[in-house]
């Protein structure tokens, strides 16, 4: 899957520079999930990575990407050149998020919540594949050091771009 997200994204960038067509890239974390797996055992944090999996690429629209990045992390290619639009539907996505999931083990039916941050930014000329999930990855750092549960933007400045950021 990542394999497939990084040759996905070099497209979506290739694209946006030939053709002149942006688009935003969000990074999803999921919060505290080393607690989950040491709470519930590893087979609930599995479930919950699913259930997260399931949630974001149902938020992906036609034509978009919702990939599992590494670990508990997730990438969003949105076809939305605005960092504030794309901000707006991954606070969506977090706010839809159910107080709790069901699962069953052994038979018994028990329920476990999470929760996720995430960070946006937007494709801008010059960007390159590394830098996008760069500057995604510190708007998501952002939103960890800031509380949790909650999403950050790093949009590009013109002056970051020229010096290569």
């Amino acid at each position: 899957n990542r394999g497939a997200f990084d040759a996905m994204l070099q497209d979506w960038v290739d694209a946006a520079a030939k053709e002149k067509a942006p688009f935003a890239l969000a990074m999803v974390d999921l919060d505290d999930f080393k607690r989950i797996n040491d709470t519930y055992g590893h087979p609930v944090g599995d479930r919950v990575i699913v259930a997260a999996a399931r949630l974001l690429e149902g938020a992906a629209g036609a034509g978009e990407v919702a990939a599992r990045f590494g670990g508990e992390e997730f990438a969003l290619l949105l076809r939305t050149p605005s960092v504030a639009k794309a901000k707006h539907r991954v606070v969506a996505l977090l706010e839809s998020l159910p107080p709790s999931f069901q699962y069953e083990v052994d038979g018994r039916k028990s329920f476990v919540s999470f929760s996720f941050s995430g960070g946006v930014t937007a494709w801008t000329a010059g960007d390159t594949a590394e830098s996008i999930v760069k500057r995604a990855d510190e708007a998501l750092y952002d939103a960890k050091r800031r509380g949790k549960k909650r999403v950050e933007t790093r949009p590009q400045t013109f002056l970051r771009g020229l010096m290569g950021g």
